[in-house]
């Protein structure tokens, strides 16, 4: 079970620790779309615009020795506080993550600790960041010194590079939906890589979001199926921290 927790906390920052994979697009049917058109479509469909509660969910992870399934739930209150419970499929909870925009609280109920920290902590210390959590759901998050005159559209799809706090983004677009496909970035070629791949897109909400996400990392496959989502949600967040928990600094 501590296994299974490190990997999913990891999972869940995991925006900061890949390496840029360039995707080639053929030349024929070539279109250049004003980027404020694309990017603004693209923007109104994140999921992270407004409060959310993904109810349902299966993670799977594979790699060569090891094999789990566990469920979980994501609520997220606008604008940054995201509170994640993993459990096993029996239904006993292995973790509860509460995160925002300056502090991160694990419970590992299995191990029955508690750790504690700030997200600059986790950057720092593993090369992770919460600021691009939201990218994992398929959402659009750039920074604001980014720059794009024209975007190519190519058989439909176009790559979209962005920079947010020394860290590289690119994006595999559908021009027609306006969802990202794929993404993924980079921190330094020391870490490994990563590709993230969305598909089933389902309503929520004012948009759509990709019912099956695809994280391939180092040696692990890790796949999320999204099955019950509320978007907008109205509901509220409470982290309690497990009782007589030994605490540990992230």
């Amino acid at each position: 079970m501590q296994k299974v927790s490190y990997i999913l906390c990891l999972l869940l920052f995991l925006s900061g620790c890949s390496v840029i994979k360039k995707k080639s697009l053929s030349e024929s049917n070539v279109n250049k779309v004003p980027e404020y058109n694309l990017l603004e479509g693209i923007e109104k469909q994140n999921i992270t615009n407004r409060s959310f509660f993904i109810q349902k969910a299966e993670v799977e992870i594979v790699s060569d020795d090891y094999e789990q399934k566990l469920q979980a739930s994501i609520k997220f209150n606008y604008p940054d506080k995201y509170l994640i419970s993993l459990k096993s499929r029996t239904g006993i909870e292995v973790a509860r993550i509460f995160i925002t925009e300056d502090t991160v609280l694990v419970n590992d109920r299995f191990n029955k600790k508690l750790y504690f920290g700030k997200p600059e902590s986790l950057k720092n210390k593993y090369g992770v960041s919460n600021e691009l959590l939201p990218v994992i759901l398929g959402d659009l998050i750039y920074g604001k010194e980014s720059s794009v005159e024209n975007i190519v559209c190519t058989d439909n799809k176009a790559d979209i590079s962005f920079k947010l706090n020394e860290i590289g983004i690119n994006y595999v677009v559908d021009c027609r939906k306006m969802k990202i496909i794929s993404a993924s970035q980079e921190i330094n070629v020391e870490t490994g890589s990563t590709d993230i791949r969305y598909e089933n897109f389902i309503k929520a909400g004012y948009g759509f979001i990709p019912a099956r996400i695809s994280v391939d990392f180092n040696n692990y496959a890790v796949t999320i199926k999204i099955e019950r989502i509320e978007s907008p949600w109205e509901g509220t967040i409470e982290f309690i921290p497990g009782n007589k928990y030994d605490l540990i600094k992230l």
